[in-house]
């Protein structure tokens, strides 16, 4: 299992919302998680597909804010 921390979270975005954006585009993902401040985990099922998603989700906005994307290690 693969994960990547995502911030910029707005109080307008919920678990489904997020998890939705990233599952339309990579069929691996697995789940999504949000913890408090506007943050969260993506986790993905395939490395290839959370590797592109560290490249390819940075600044998509999710609700009204821009994603800010890193790798969870």
């Amino acid at each position: 299992e693969y994960a990547i921390f995502v911030s910029g979270l707005g109080p307008d975005v919920n678990e489904y919302l997020l998890a939705s954006l990233f599952q339309v585009r990579y069929s691996s993902c697995k789940s999504a998680q949000i913890m408090s401040r506007g943050c969260g985990f993506v986790r993905f099922m395939d490395k290839s597909d959370h590797q592109r998603a560290l490249i390819e989700m940075q600044g998509v906005y999710c609700g009204k804010s821009s994603l800010k994307i890193s790798d969870f290690t």
